[in-house]
């Protein structure tokens, strides 16, 4: 991370995520290079297996999606638009919208993400995975936990900060 243009917040420079099948064996690295504006696939190995650039209007995250979600959780919008770059089966950027869902003024912020099928996504949202990220209403930059599928396919699994009941996040 870097200082933004203006000191507006910070910009993301580099992104690496790294994956593991159902066995735990390494599938490889993804990596987003926004200062040389190219994302790469590679296998276990470390070997390239394909790559793109970016589009000029980089709104390309990975990684650090309890930053971006800020302006959600603070309630300055009401949607974020984004891509999400995925290496399987090739290199590709896929459209995504996040929103934010508010119970009360008491409860965790839930921040639901996921693909952008246009006018068809409430149709189709349905059989994709439930992606969220949960914030502390009291300290709304404060990340509570989050969910996301194991590995690609896999099971969803809740990432969850020690202090966090899982009862408090799904109702």
């Amino acid at each position: 991370l870097a200082p933004a243009e203006q000191g507006h917040g910070l910009r993301v420079l580099f992104e690496e995520s790294r994956s593991l099948d159902e066995q735990g064996q390494p599938l490889g690295t993804l990596s987003v290079d926004h200062v040389r504006r190219v994302a790469r696939c590679q296998n276990a190995s470390g070997a390239t297996v394909s790559e793109i650039d970016l589009p000029a209007a980089d709104r390309v995250l990975n990684v650090p999606m309890n930053l971006f979600f800020k302006p959600l959780v603070r309630g300055d919008t009401r949607s974020l638009d984004f891509k999400l770059f995925l290496c399987r089966p090739n290199a590709r950027l896929m459209d995504f919208r996040a929103w934010a869902v508010r119970k009360d003024d008491h409860s965790p912020i839930e921040v639901r993400y996921g693909p952008d099928f246009g006018i068809a996504s409430g149709l189709l949202r349905h059989m994709v995975p439930k992606l969220s990220f949960w914030f502390d209403p009291s300290a709304p930059y404060r990340w509570m936990a989050h969910r996301i599928p194991l590995y690609s396919g896999g099971p969803e699994v809740m990432v969850v900060r020690d202090d966090v009941s899982t009862a408090s996040l799904v109702k």
